[in-house]
């Protein structure tokens, strides 16, 4: 009996997974999982981290979700535009629209962005002053992508942030040249399978902990966390092992 009711969880356990993986309709990472990098800008961090914003005014990380984070601190000697990008391989579950978010510490207007790129090549992963019809800024708390109310308010906390661009990429150029509407996103069209994401050195002194896409267009991050995504081997295995201690 006991075999027999091991083998129905475990079995349920398998089964729910593969249904999670079919109907989560999101994906996650940690920012510091990256498949490749380039260049020395963008390191990999652990809080606590002590830090300083652009007018050198301290300020202290306490915590990252996935125990690391990705970021370029001021006062590193390496500058922002040095070239220096993360990548990304993820699979697509399913074809359509998808709205991206991050897990961002931008402290001031000018420790704010990142460059981004989707399904581009290395040698595209370039930084530039502005957008170019590869890559696009990805700016935190600007009047593009305010995600706390109609006041930015820089903090030192992490706060969650749309995709956004300035002008080139998927997003048209809006009022004042804002890249996006935050009421009103414009998604990532993906078709299903294997994609890339560039994340480019831009600005010192912007931190990113996680990436997050959902294909609910109303999903507001900075009310509901999202659980970054177990591998399924993984969850699998922990799951096993608690059945065995269990019996």
């Amino acid at each position: 009996m006991r075999s027999i009711t091991l083998f129905s969880l475990v079995s349920f356990v398998i089964l729910s997974i593969v249904a999670y993986q079919v109907n989560a309709q999101t994906m996650s990472w940690q920012a510091e999982k990256f498949t490749s990098t380039s260049g020395t800008a963008l390191q990999v961090l652990k809080p606590p981290f002590d830090t300083a914003d652009v007018n050198n005014v301290a300020y202290k990380i306490t915590e990252a979700s996935g125990g690391a984070f990705i970021g370029n601190p001021n006062n590193s000697g390496v500058p922002g535009l040095d070239g220096s990008w993360a990548k990304y391989d993820f699979t697509v579950p399913k074809a359509g629209d998808w709205f991206f978010w991050g897990r961002v510490i931008a402290p001031t207007g000018s420790d704010n962005s990142f460059f981004w790129m989707i399904d581009g090549a290395d040698a595209d992963a370039t930084a530039s002053t502005t957008d170019t019809d590869k890559s696009n800024i990805w700016d935190f708390n600007e009047q593009n992508n305010c995600p706390l109310g109609p006041d930015c308010v820089f903090s030192t906390n992490w706060s969650w942030f749309r995709l956004s661009a300035r002008a080139a990429g998927p997003f048209p150029v809006g009022p004042l040249g804002a890249g996006i509407d935050y009421a009103d996103p414009i998604p990532l069209t993906l078709t299903a399978g294997k994609h890339t994401l560039y994340i480019i050195s831009r600005e010192d002194g912007a931190f990113l902990d996680k990436i997050f896409a959902t294909m609910d267009k109303a999903f507001d991050a900075n009310k509901i966390s999202p659980e970054t995504a177990v591998e399924p081997q993984a969850k699998l295995t922990t799951t096993w092992g608690n059945l065995k201690q269990a019996h």
